[in-house]
């Protein structure tokens, strides 16, 4: 690898699919130091990429050997920690991706691409040979920083994720038409967009009807997907967009708690410290002066 280059407060705007993107910071660098147990948060996503050298990864409590062309993703709640080996240091990609907002996707292509990339918050694996080339051009324009480089690093980085969904999903073809598509994808479509989009009517009757599965059916459907149960991802849901408003936007906390389907304010807040661990009010605050969801 050439010269070491690391961007923080990059804050690259990017928009790919029905996904609006912050990247606050890119590098592409030898780590000369392990780094420790940490995870991110609700809507932070960082893809690791090992142009040379050797370590290893511990994620979900379980070991991984890092070695050239190993490509990891950590979403959020993952917790890892990054070790590397003396003798033999690594190189790395870095970007960190921070999802600001999700809208309802307009084909079948952006569905694919937003589902793999928001409901896979950890994936490790052997990239295809796209992002080595991907790394060098990142590290040549943000050393020589030419006129549009900026230009060149946001495309590139879009170039990364899809990447990364490509290996997700094993170069999985992606047509327009519904008769490309394998019956589970589209029903995990359906759930992913029902959840998104519909969480605060949605039953798991309702559910079932979309699926046209049976209710139990649909609750093993939901599991298998998720891991969770139906009564807990719609809890999620809620709980995810609850946050998303509350740093996000400067409506009451009444206001925020109504919008999310709840019919008291205080069952809100109770709800909303049981999950985060704090009250709305002391989120919002935090959330805001960081500039980002916790």
């Amino acid at each position: 690898m050439g010269e070491s280059i690391s961007i923080n407060n990059l804050n690259l705007k990017i928009f790919i699919g029905s996904m609006h993107l912050n990247i606050p910071f890119i590098s592409v660098e030898r780590l000369t130091f392990s780094i420790g147990m940490h995870s991110h948060g609700n809507h932070g996503y960082e893809l690791h990429y090992i142009t040379e050298g050797c370590g290893s990864l511990i994620a979900n409590k379980e070991q991984y050997n890092l070695e050239k062309g190993i490509m990891y993703m950590t979403g959020p709640g993952i917790l890892h920690e990054q070790l590397i080996d003396q003798h033999d240091p690594m190189s790395e990609l870095c970007i960190y991706f921070e999802v600001l907002s999700v809208e309802k996707p307009n084909c079948i292509e952006d569905a694919f691409l937003q589902s793999a990339f928001l409901n896979t918050n950890f994936w490790f694996g052997r990239d295809d040979g796209r992002l080595a080339n991907i790394s060098e051009r990142i590290c040549t324009e943000a050393t020589a920083r030419y006129i549009g480089y900026s230009e060149v690093l946001r495309a590139a980085a879009i170039e990364t994720l899809i990447a990364a969904v490509r290996n997700y999903t094993e170069n999985r073809f992606c047509g327009d038409a519904a008769s490309h598509i394998m019956l589970d994808d589209r029903r995990g479509n359906i759930m992913d967009n029902a959840f998104l989009w519909n969480y605060k009517d949605l039953t798991i009757e309702l559910l079932a009807k979309e699926l046209g599965l049976s209710v139990r059916q649909t609750e093993r459907a939901v599991k298998k997907h998720y891991g969770i149960t139906f009564k807990e991802k719609r809890r999620e849901s809620q709980m995810n967009d609850a946050a998303r408003l509350l740093a996000r936007s400067t409506l009451l906390i009444n206001t925020v708690a109504e919008r999310t389907g709840f019919c008291t304010l205080e069952y809100f807040c109770s709800v909303f410290k049981k999950y985060y661990g704090t009250t709305p009010l002391s989120y919002r605050r935090t959330a805001q002066e960081s500039g980002k969801l916790l």
